[in-house]
């Protein structure tokens, strides 16, 4: 599972051993390059509904530790937490750790930037400092190491990582264009999509090339369709096992800024039309709009997280100064957030959210109560979405460290 040469060829190894076997010339695989111009820089999307745990909590606010992040700072401040079985997974700009359940550290190592860790079979998967995928177990052993990636250049980095099997995994890469000579005009930069596994270092199924704009790709609940969205408002949507085109359709006029999926395969995204009205939006992934509801016109150089979806599809979402939960493109409740420039919400599977801005987290129950309010002391900004285990605490993350709470 690591990568290894033969005959000065690179080969990559994702979940199995490879072993350097010579074969006879295979049939020409699918790749497709499409054209998507770029518009709007601030992208986002959730494309592992991570903003959705299925775990509940009571936590009540009784704090069992705090675990101190000796890199962090505010220039280098915790971004994504991960609650898995074998510990928290605590990624900042250019370090990842793995914390345990009673908060010691159990290893910590540097990471490159531009994608968020992700957990699957038992390892933590990230992006090397040199762009190629790397992948540890619990106790920091490498489990895939400069994985090879065909599309790459060396301008080029993994955007997107998502396990769809045990030997494949789907990746979103981006290629930066390379420096135009004197007087030669800039050319675009290019994504690709792939699958890929697991004995060889061209051991992959497909490739889509795009030139342009786009989101983080999308995975759909049965991981059978993958959505990519340009941000000029179109979406094509290929089949993950053989990259097929099942469908493509155009929002005119419409610029994407976050989206996520929701439990019926359905895209929920944050839109701003082109007289400047934002609103969040649920469509098929035949382009059929299901609902759509307009919202306040908030700053757009604020962040803005992704649509939250929860277990029965109500959508969480945070604009202007409320948070707006969505049943079927009607307001259930809202509540007022506290104005900060990161303001989160993690859905719970009893329905429940977990919001949190500037130094306060709420922990909402499913009809907009406040069960439990967070203050920290001193106060100090929480700067990731915060994040339940399953024994149910809850672990808040600042720019010093991780706070536990149970």
């Amino acid at each position: 599972m690591r990568r290894g040469r033969c005959g000065g060829i690179a080969l990559a190894a994702l979940l199995v051993v490879a072993a350097c076997q010579a074969g006879p010339p295979e049939e020409p695989k699918p790749s497709v390059k499409e054209n998507h111009m770029a518009v709007y820089s601030k992208l986002y999307a959730d494309f592992q509904q991570r903003s959705f745990l299925p775990v509940t909590s009571n936590a009540t606010g009784r704090e069992r530790w705090f675990a101190p992040l000796a890199e962090s700072g505010f220039s280098n401040p915790p971004t994504v937490l991960l609650a898995t079985p074998i510990g928290l997974v605590v990624q900042s700009v250019d370090r990842l750790a793995l914390i345990s359940s009673d908060g010691f550290v159990a290893w910590s190592r540097s990471h490159g930037s531009g994608m968020s860790a992700v957990y699957a079979d038992s390892a933590v998967y990230y992006r090397g400092k040199e762009g190629d995928l790397y992948a540890v177990d619990a106790a920091g052993k490498p489990v895939v190491s400069d994985f090879f990636v065909p599309t790459a250049t060396d301008r080029g980095f993994i955007f997107v990582a998502m396990p769809v099997t045990r030997d494949r995994i789907l990746l979103h890469t981006f290629n930066r264009a390379e420096e135009p000579e004197p007087g030669d005009p800039p050319q675009p930069s290019n994504f690709q999509v792939l699958l890929m596994g697991a004995e060889k270092y061209d051991d992959w199924d497909w490739i889509h090339e795009f030139e342009g704009g786009c989101l983080p790709a999308l995975l759909t609940v049965e991981h059978d369709r993958v959505v990519l969205l340009s941000t000029i408002g179109s979406v094509t949507v290929y089949d993950v096992k053989t990259g097929e085109k099942r469908g493509a359709f155009e929002l005119a006029g419409t610029e994407f800024l976050q989206a996520s999926i929701d439990n019926e395969n359905r895209l929920v995204a944050a839109l701003v039309s082109a007289d400047g009205q934002p609103a969040v939006a649920c469509y098929d992934l035949n382009g059929k709009r299901i609902w759509q509801l307009p919202v306040e016109t908030a700053e757009r150089h604020v962040f803005h997280q992704p649509p939250a979806i929860g277990y029965d599809n109500r959508v969480y979402y945070i604009n202007a100064d409320d948070l707006l939960v969505i049943d079927s493109g009607t307001i259930a409740w809202q509540t007022k957030v506290a104005r900060s420039d990161r303001r989160y919400v993690t859905v719970l599977a009893d329905g429940s959210a977990l919001v949190t801005s500037a130094s306060i987290a709420v922990r909402f129950d499913k009809d907009g109560h406040a069960a439990c309010t967070i203050t920290l002391d001193p106060a100090e900004p929480v700067v990731a979405p915060a994040v339940a285990s399953e024994n149910g605490d809850l672990y808040l993350a600042t720019v010093r460290g991780i706070h536990c709470y149970q």
